[in-house]
């Protein structure tokens, strides 16, 4: 990963060969937001990028920025960072342009951050509805994400946060903005909402990221120094913590097919069974779950993840004819991985996937960001040599065990979305997906 120069206060300057792009992004600190404005902080993310600013409407806002800038884009994330239990959720404001035109970067990213336009109530009601009626219309492909993020959410911090926002979770609230769509007073609440979030922003801390060849210009990065004159208040969303009660829910959706999934926590990348459950991921996906799930079970795929930054081991199904039949071949894929033997060869190909997915190639930007990511979780470059030299040497009793240590059966959190609720359920709660928006 690239080293990072922390060149001025809260401005980190990243040098790299990006093929004459200078790519910046704003992160403002939302850990102060409480948990009823996550999903104001999404649609936040989502409209205001399509609105005008200062003096401009929309249409001329857009051509305007066209000229200063050749990409822009607001997302939100998350993130825990080092010696914290609490999450940091994050408004991320970037941009892009040609090195030559850096020089737009700051006053593109200051003019949606410091003065977009809530008074075109107009644009705001169009943007809005599309955006409910893309989640209403939407439920059967999302449902499994929803179902993904409800399995996960027991044991990951991150994980309910998404859920809260983009899963199962954030249906009341889209029914909610419908409700308010209908009526004048309601579009204007709507603004008023976003408003209030737009007020937040300018109270929190921000820091900049700044990607180019060299480092680029200090100078233009300053530009983006957005901090407030005060600080912001954290930790104020230690609210949010690991659940103790596992999900076991049918999501029904008008579809034809189930998406399954099953999650347990599992350790962070310093501790000694990182390696081992790296590997048995891929010995799971390889050697058990393609022949149970796809292969056997008729399911477009399955495959098995582990997660040291979210803190899980995950397996799941795409579009699968069958349901207790898959969570009856989860288990015993992990029981075929813990009872048989396997050769050298077969042991060290699991190892190489692994390998792979560390040394996989990335773009300058998308490089620095994980490289940004890492330092602020705490995990340093020996912590990842460390991994790598763990997962090169792991044997497969070190796999055995830690699957033995970390997936027993009662600890299993599931999630499926399926089309047809009278099939063998597998004990799980029907939930009507639909009902939630209505």
């Amino acid at each position: 990963m690239p080293e990072i120069q922390h060149q001025h206060s809260s401005i980190s300057v990243v040098g790299g060969a990006t093929n004459g792009i200078t790519y910046a992004t704003t992160l403002f600190d939302l850990s102060t937001a409480p948990k009823d404005d996550w999903p104001w902080l999404s649609l936040y993310a989502d409209i205001v990028p399509d609105l005008g600013t200062g003096s401009l409407g929309f249409e001329e806002a857009g051509r305007w920025r066209q000229r200063q800038v050749s990409s822009f884009s607001m997302t939100l994330d998350t993130l825990v960072e080092a010696g914290c239990t609490s999450l940091t959720p994050q408004l991320n404001v970037h941009a892009s342009a040609l090195t030559e035109d850096e020089a737009g970067i700051p006053s593109a990213i200051a003019a949606w951050t410091l003065v977009p336009r809530f008074d075109e109530l107009d644009r705001i009601s169009f943007l809005t509805k599309a955006r409910v009626a893309r989640k209403v219309n939407g439920l059967a492909a999302a449902a499994g994400q929803y179902a993904s993020l409800a399995a996960a959410a027991p044991y990951s911090i991150r994980r309910q946060f998404a859920h809260r926002v983009h899963g199962l979770a954030s249906l009341p609230f889209v029914a909610a903005l419908g409700k308010m769509l209908e009526s004048p007073e309601g579009v204007q609440a709507i603004a008023d909402h976003l408003k209030r979030i737009h007020q937040l922003l300018l109270e929190v801390p921000n820091r900049v990221i700044w990607v180019g060849l060299n480092g680029s210009s200090l100078e233009a990065s300053k530009a983006l120094d957005l901090r407030p004159s005060r600080a912001g208040r954290l930790g104020a969303s230690d609210a949010i913590s690991r659940a103790h009660e596992v999900a076991n829910v049918a999501l029904r959706v008008a579809s034809q097919v189930n998406h399954c999934h099953i999650a347990w926590a599992a350790p962070s990348v310093e501790h000694p069974d990182a390696a081992p459950l790296a590997v048995a991921a891929e010995l799971l996906t390889h050697l058990a779950l393609h022949r149970k799930l796809r292969e056997e079970g008729g399911a477009y795929g399955g495959w098995a993840s582990y997660s040291a930054e979210d803190g899980l081991f995950t397996m799941s199904s795409f579009r699968d004819p069958r349901l207790a039949g898959t969570y009856a071949d989860f288990a015993g894929s992990v029981r075929e991985i813990q009872d048989a033997y396997f050769s050298q060869q077969t042991l060290e190909e699991a190892i190489i996937s692994v390998i792979k997915r560390l040394d996989k190639p990335l773009a300058p930007y998308t490089l620095a960001s994980a490289a940004d990511r890492s330092e602020r979780r705490g995990v340093t470059k020996e912590m990842r040599r460390a991994f790598r030299q763990q997962v090169l040497a792991c044997t497969l009793m070190q796999v055995k065990e830690a699957l033995a240590r970390w997936l027993p059966p009662q600890a299993a959190s599931r999630a499926a979305a399926v089309g047809n609720a009278n099939q063998d359920l597998c004990g799980m709660a029907v939930i009507e997906v639909a009902d939630l928006v209505n």
